[in-house]
Protein backbone atom coordinates (compact mmCIF):
# COMPACT_ATOMS: atom_id res chain seq x y z
CA UNK A 1 0.00 0.00 0.00
CA UNK A 2 2.91 2.28 0.70
CA UNK A 3 4.47 1.56 -2.42
CA UNK A 4 1.29 2.66 -4.33
CA UNK A 5 0.80 5.36 -2.36
CA UNK A 6 4.51 6.79 -3.39
CA UNK A 7 3.99 5.81 -7.17
CA UNK A 8 0.68 7.96 -6.85
CA UNK A 9 2.52 10.68 -5.60
CA UNK A 10 4.97 10.32 -8.24
CA UNK A 11 2.51 10.41 -10.69
CA UNK A 12 0.47 13.30 -9.82
CA UNK A 13 4.08 15.38 -9.54
CA UNK A 14 5.18 14.32 -12.98
CA UNK A 15 2.01 15.63 -14.26
CA UNK A 16 2.22 18.92 -12.53
CA UNK A 17 5.45 19.96 -13.99
CA UNK A 18 5.12 18.83 -17.36
CA UNK A 19 5.38 21.86 -19.80
CA UNK A 20 1.50 22.42 -20.99
CA UNK A 21 2.48 24.98 -23.77
CA UNK A 22 0.71 28.14 -22.49
CA UNK A 23 2.33 31.16 -20.86
CA UNK A 24 1.15 34.20 -19.07
CA UNK A 25 -0.46 35.63 -22.42
CA UNK A 26 -2.55 32.80 -22.26
CA UNK A 27 -2.38 31.04 -19.18
CA UNK A 28 -5.04 28.26 -17.88
CA UNK A 29 -4.47 26.29 -14.46
CA UNK A 30 -2.69 23.54 -16.53
CA UNK A 31 0.63 26.23 -15.36
CA UNK A 32 0.20 25.96 -12.25
CA UNK A 33 2.56 23.48 -9.14
CA UNK A 34 0.26 23.46 -7.01
CA UNK A 35 -1.18 20.09 -6.35
CA UNK A 36 -5.30 19.74 -7.30
CA UNK A 37 -7.12 20.55 -4.08
CA UNK A 38 -9.56 17.63 -4.83
CA UNK A 39 -7.86 14.65 -2.90
CA UNK A 40 -10.85 12.95 -1.66
CA UNK A 41 -10.79 10.08 -3.93
CA UNK A 42 -8.56 7.12 -2.74
CA UNK A 43 -7.18 4.20 -4.82
CA UNK A 44 -8.47 1.47 -5.31
CA UNK A 45 -6.75 -1.13 -2.87
CA UNK A 46 -8.08 -4.50 -4.29
CA UNK A 47 -7.00 -3.93 -8.01
CA UNK A 48 -4.35 -6.48 -8.79
CA UNK A 49 -2.69 -4.23 -12.10
CA UNK A 50 0.54 -3.44 -11.13
CA UNK A 51 1.80 0.43 -11.22
CA UNK A 52 4.78 1.00 -12.92
CA UNK A 53 7.21 3.94 -12.21
CA UNK A 54 6.50 7.33 -14.32
CA UNK A 55 8.55 7.56 -17.49
CA UNK A 56 9.72 10.71 -18.63
CA UNK A 57 10.17 9.86 -22.11
CA UNK A 58 11.24 14.26 -23.38
CA UNK A 59 13.36 15.29 -20.78
CA UNK A 60 12.86 18.77 -22.06
CA UNK A 61 9.28 18.69 -21.26
CA UNK A 62 10.35 18.38 -17.51
CA UNK A 63 11.27 21.55 -15.64
CA UNK A 64 12.83 19.27 -12.76
CA UNK A 65 15.38 17.66 -15.34
CA UNK A 66 15.70 20.93 -17.59
CA UNK A 67 17.17 22.56 -14.12
CA UNK A 68 18.66 20.09 -13.18
CA UNK A 69 20.81 19.53 -16.47
CA UNK A 70 21.45 23.47 -17.06
CA UNK A 71 22.74 24.19 -13.10
CA UNK A 72 24.84 20.63 -12.68
CA UNK A 73 26.97 21.47 -16.43
CA UNK A 74 27.34 25.08 -14.80
CA UNK A 75 28.20 23.93 -11.59
CA UNK A 76 31.05 21.25 -13.27
CA UNK A 77 31.78 24.47 -15.14
CA UNK A 78 31.05 22.18 -18.47
CA UNK A 79 30.45 22.86 -22.15
CA UNK A 80 27.13 25.56 -22.11
CA UNK A 81 26.99 24.92 -26.00
CA UNK A 82 24.72 21.46 -25.11
CA UNK A 83 22.11 23.53 -22.98
CA UNK A 84 21.82 26.14 -26.20
CA UNK A 85 18.60 23.37 -26.34
CA UNK A 86 17.12 25.61 -23.74
CA UNK A 87 17.35 29.21 -25.44
CA UNK A 88 14.54 30.18 -27.50
CA UNK A 89 16.31 30.94 -30.51
CA UNK A 90 13.25 33.90 -30.85
CA UNK A 91 14.27 35.46 -27.83
CA UNK A 92 17.39 34.25 -26.55
CA UNK A 93 18.33 34.33 -22.54
CA UNK A 94 18.43 37.38 -20.81
CA UNK A 95 21.14 37.93 -17.75
CA UNK A 96 20.43 40.57 -15.42
CA UNK A 97 23.37 41.93 -13.05
CA UNK A 98 23.86 45.06 -10.98
CA UNK A 99 26.03 47.93 -11.92
CA UNK A 100 27.62 49.56 -9.01
CA UNK A 101 25.82 49.96 -5.91
CA UNK A 102 22.28 50.25 -7.06
CA UNK A 103 21.70 49.92 -10.78
CA UNK A 104 20.91 47.09 -12.72
CA UNK A 105 21.45 45.97 -16.27
CA UNK A 106 21.26 43.05 -18.57
CA UNK A 107 22.72 41.69 -21.37
CA UNK A 108 21.30 39.16 -24.12
CA UNK A 109 22.53 36.11 -25.17
CA UNK A 110 21.56 33.94 -28.74
CA UNK A 111 23.79 30.76 -27.17
CA UNK A 112 24.81 30.63 -23.22
CA UNK A 113 28.54 29.69 -23.70
CA UNK A 114 28.41 33.75 -24.46
CA UNK A 115 28.00 34.07 -20.09
CA UNK A 116 31.01 32.29 -19.94
CA UNK A 117 33.34 34.58 -22.19
CA UNK A 118 35.59 33.65 -24.85
CA UNK A 119 39.32 34.12 -26.29
CA UNK A 120 38.11 36.98 -28.72
CA UNK A 121 35.28 38.66 -26.58
CA UNK A 122 37.15 38.20 -23.18
CA UNK A 123 36.11 36.91 -20.03
CA UNK A 124 32.34 36.84 -19.11
CA UNK A 125 30.76 39.03 -16.81
CA UNK A 126 32.09 39.04 -13.41
CA UNK A 127 28.13 37.99 -11.86
CA UNK A 128 28.40 34.77 -13.52
CA UNK A 129 31.71 34.03 -12.72
CA UNK A 130 31.37 34.93 -8.70
CA UNK A 131 27.79 32.73 -9.30
CA UNK A 132 29.65 29.85 -10.86
CA UNK A 133 32.62 29.93 -8.21
CA UNK A 134 30.22 29.91 -5.35
CA UNK A 135 28.09 26.90 -7.15
CA UNK A 136 31.24 24.49 -7.29
CA UNK A 137 31.48 24.73 -3.44
CA UNK A 138 27.42 23.49 -2.97
CA UNK A 139 26.69 20.34 -2.14
CA UNK A 140 24.55 18.70 -5.78
CA UNK A 141 22.11 17.54 -3.10
CA UNK A 142 20.82 21.39 -2.13
CA UNK A 143 20.10 22.51 -6.03
CA UNK A 144 17.23 19.44 -5.75
CA UNK A 145 14.22 21.31 -6.52
CA UNK A 146 11.73 21.75 -3.20
CA UNK A 147 7.82 22.98 -4.37
CA UNK A 148 6.85 23.96 -0.67
CA UNK A 149 6.72 27.55 -1.28
CA UNK A 150 3.81 29.08 -3.32
CA UNK A 151 5.16 32.89 -2.82
CA UNK A 152 8.80 33.89 -2.22
CA UNK A 153 10.43 37.05 -1.85
CA UNK A 154 13.86 36.65 -2.81
CA UNK A 155 15.26 39.75 -1.46
CA UNK A 156 14.61 38.36 1.88
CA UNK A 157 14.38 34.95 1.61
CA UNK A 158 15.58 33.03 4.98
CA UNK A 159 14.66 29.97 4.28
CA UNK A 160 17.60 28.04 2.24
CA UNK A 161 17.42 25.72 -0.82
CA UNK A 162 15.93 25.40 -3.90
CA UNK A 163 12.33 26.37 -4.65
CA UNK A 164 10.55 26.50 -7.78
CA UNK A 165 7.18 28.83 -7.96
CA UNK A 166 5.03 29.28 -10.35
CA UNK A 167 4.01 32.82 -11.81
CA UNK A 168 0.81 33.54 -11.80
CA UNK A 169 0.78 37.21 -13.31
CA UNK A 170 3.01 38.91 -15.91
CA UNK A 171 6.30 40.12 -14.65
CA UNK A 172 8.13 43.11 -15.59
CA UNK A 173 11.68 41.73 -14.99
CA UNK A 174 13.58 43.30 -18.18
CA UNK A 175 10.84 46.14 -18.61
CA UNK A 176 11.83 47.75 -14.92
CA UNK A 177 15.59 47.01 -15.99
CA UNK A 178 15.38 48.91 -19.63
CA UNK A 179 13.51 51.93 -17.87
CA UNK A 180 16.23 52.27 -14.86
CA UNK A 181 18.84 52.33 -17.31
CA UNK A 182 17.08 55.14 -19.75
CA UNK A 183 17.04 57.32 -16.26
CA UNK A 184 20.33 56.84 -15.50
CA UNK A 185 21.78 57.57 -19.27
CA UNK A 186 18.69 59.77 -20.22
CA UNK A 187 18.64 58.24 -23.71
CA UNK A 188 15.05 58.12 -25.59
CA UNK A 189 13.55 54.85 -24.94
CA UNK A 190 13.85 52.71 -28.23
CA UNK A 191 10.41 51.46 -29.04
CA UNK A 192 11.64 47.85 -30.65
CA UNK A 193 14.10 47.16 -28.02
CA UNK A 194 11.10 47.22 -24.87
CA UNK A 195 8.62 45.42 -27.07
CA UNK A 196 11.41 42.55 -27.76
CA UNK A 197 12.26 42.85 -23.84
CA UNK A 198 8.26 43.10 -23.23
CA UNK A 199 7.74 39.91 -24.94
CA UNK A 200 10.64 38.22 -23.67
CA UNK A 201 9.12 38.45 -20.08
CA UNK A 202 5.76 37.51 -21.01
CA UNK A 203 6.46 34.15 -21.52
CA UNK A 204 7.98 33.79 -18.38
CA UNK A 205 5.67 31.17 -16.11
CA UNK A 206 8.40 29.81 -13.69
CA UNK A 207 10.70 30.70 -11.41
CA UNK A 208 13.56 28.78 -9.58
CA UNK A 209 15.04 30.48 -6.69
CA UNK A 210 18.47 29.62 -5.25
CA UNK A 211 18.88 30.42 -2.01
CA UNK A 212 22.43 28.69 -0.74
CA UNK A 213 25.14 30.97 -0.56
CA UNK A 214 26.69 32.94 2.50
CA UNK A 215 27.78 36.01 1.18
CA UNK A 216 27.42 38.82 3.13
CA UNK A 217 27.90 41.06 -0.03
CA UNK A 218 24.30 40.10 -1.56
CA UNK A 219 20.77 40.89 -0.37
CA UNK A 220 18.74 38.05 -1.64
CA UNK A 221 18.70 34.79 -3.83
CA UNK A 222 19.55 34.19 -7.02
CA UNK A 223 16.59 33.81 -10.27
CA UNK A 224 16.60 31.32 -12.68
CA UNK A 225 13.39 31.92 -15.07
CA UNK A 226 11.50 29.46 -17.32
CA UNK A 227 8.96 29.89 -19.80
CA UNK A 228 6.92 26.88 -21.79
CA UNK A 229 6.86 27.47 -25.42
CA UNK A 230 5.49 24.55 -27.45
CA UNK A 231 5.66 21.99 -24.86
CA UNK A 232 8.97 22.73 -23.91
CA UNK A 233 10.94 24.48 -20.94
CA UNK A 234 13.26 27.22 -22.13
CA UNK A 235 15.86 29.28 -19.96
CA UNK A 236 14.27 32.75 -20.73
CA UNK A 237 16.31 34.99 -17.98
CA UNK A 238 18.96 34.98 -15.09
CA UNK A 239 18.72 37.43 -12.01
CA UNK A 240 22.25 37.74 -10.41
CA UNK A 241 21.62 40.78 -8.96
CA UNK A 242 22.09 41.58 -5.27
CA UNK A 243 18.35 40.76 -4.94
CA UNK A 244 16.25 39.51 -7.98
CA UNK A 245 13.97 41.54 -9.70
CA UNK A 246 10.35 39.89 -9.25
CA UNK A 247 8.79 39.87 -5.63
CA UNK A 248 5.70 37.71 -5.57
Amino acid sequence: MKTFKKLFFVAILSSLLACSGNNNESKDSSDSLTTPSDTSAKADTTAKVSVAPVEVKDPAEDLNLVFKDIITTMKAQGDLSKLNKYIDPKTGMYHVYTVGDFNRSYDKYDKLEQIDGDEANGPGPDSYANFRDQLAKIDTAKLSLNYDLTKADECKMKKKGTFAITIEKPITLLSDCYNQLLQVTGEDPDNKQAARLKKAESKITQKIIINLFDNSNANGAEVFYFSCIDKKWYLQAIDLTDCGGDNE
